[in-house]
């Protein structure tokens, strides 16, 4: 039986930027920020408008996986990610996501970490 091998240079101690979502409805999705644990295999999370924290799994979420918790998905945040999230949810009743065409590269934040291979 083949064990499963993790990735070797999981980040430790670092700040890594996420996108929190809504599970299965249209919402707006938050850029949020977390941290990598001293040894790297998890991420500490505040849930954005809750008073709530959460620990998701480094190696799911930088091999481009989402972690959900309860009704809140989170997945590694990257410009093209955010943007594609931003246009999905498109609503029309009040327009807040109308500009996600228009976001400029320059107008979102940089990437923490790019996705790895699992």
């Amino acid at each position: 039986m083949q064990q499963k091998q993790s990735a070797p240079n999981l980040p430790k101690n670092e700040k890594i930027l996420l996108i929190q979502g809504i599970t299965s409805v249209f919402h707006t999705p938050h850029i949020v920020e977390g941290e990598t644990s001293s040894t790297g295999k998890t991420i500490k999370v505040e849930h954005k408008h809750k008073d709530k924290t959460s620990r998701l799994d480094t190696e799911k979420i930088l091999t481009g996986d989402r972690e959900i918790r309860r009704a809140t998905t989170f997945k590694l945040y990257t410009p093209e990610e955010y943007r594609s999230k931003k246009k999905a949810n498109y609503d029309p009743a009040n327009g807040r996501n109308l500009q996600a065409d228009n976001l400029e590269k320059s107008e979102l934040p940089e990437p923490t970490h790019e996705p790895i291979e699992g």
